[in-house]
């Protein structure tokens, strides 16, 4: 009877592990973050298939995200269930709470209070990693594009293009410029290489930088470049250009396009004797 019993027992704990995983999108706003119980509570809208639109928590299977998220934060994730157990993956910040209360106009440069800039290891176009610390000592101008972008990043890209140019022979020695993708899915090394190609990018002084999901997140929060993704690509993202001094801090920013090289050479000049 014992012998029995146990291979009940076993029995249902294999059908627990073979039970079919089901996936299904989730979007909605954060409304409590629990590092400890390893939970998130979410308000989110309806789940086709699987649940109408409620508020609860939600488990995630990564640690990161609990350093960055915050009430009031759009996410979309993917719910797996498996069995009786279900958890997010996948997750992005789809408009962060503070951006979208705090973000200014277009081509103003706000009153600004520097900061010390977040810093981050990537891989850049020839594959090789690239930490922000790594530039210790240098003027670094960093902005977030991706390669599928219809229209606002070619604009950054070609300002850039001029700006390495009018920088003369401070190009890579005294600056260098950074352009990170937000779209790591698509922006493989080898893409940004013949990206970097349509712009003359001398690679010695402009690096195009990638990472994983994760990274490309913590990276492009930490500077206030938050954007909406979803499987096709992005979405929507907020257009900012960093200007970090030789220690390190963030003592300028830029957002959208309408901002010209020569604001961008100013504030260079201000730092670089």
């Amino acid at each position: 009877m014992a012998h029995l019993f146990f291979i009940g027992i076993a029995l249902a704990l294999l059908a627990c592990q073979q039970a079919p995983e089901r996936r299904y999108d989730v979007k909605g706003i954060v409304v409590a973050v629990d590092s400890q119980r390893k939970q998130i509570t979410v308000e989110h809208e309806d789940i086709p298939g699987y649940m109408d639109a409620m508020t609860m928590p939600f488990s995630l299977t990564e640690e990161w995200p609990y350093k960055v998220l915050h009430p009031g934060d759009q996410v979309q994730a993917a719910l797996v269930v498996q069995g009786d157990r279900s958890w997010l993956e996948e997750l992005s910040i789809t408009r962060s709470s503070a951006t979208a209360a705090e973000a200014p106009q277009e081509g103003t440069s706000r009153d600004f209070s520097p900061y010390p800039a977040a810093n981050f290891t990537l891989t850049d176009q020839d594959g090789q990693p690239l930490s922000l610390s790594d530039l210790r000592g240098k003027i670094v101008i960093l902005d977030f594009i991706f390669t599928r972008c219809p229209g606002p990043c070619p604009l950054l890209s070609l300002k850039f293009s001029q700006l390495q140019q009018k920088l003369g022979a401070r190009f890579g020695k005294n600056v260098m410029l950074l352009s990170i993708s937000i779209d790591p899915r698509h922006d493989t090394p080898t893409v940004l290489k013949e990206y970097a190609q349509r712009y003359s990018a001398n690679l010695t002084g402009w690096k195009f930088l990638v990472g994983s999901t994760k990274d490309t997140i913590m990276t492009a929060s930490a500077f206030g470049a938050d954007y909406e993704a979803n499987q096709d690509g992005i979405v929507d993202h907020r257009l900012v250009t960093c200007v970090i001094d030789r220690e390190g801090n963030v003592i300028q920013e830029f957002s959208g396009t309408n901002y010209t090289v020569d604001e961008i050479l100013a504030e260079i000049d201000k730092h670089d004797r």
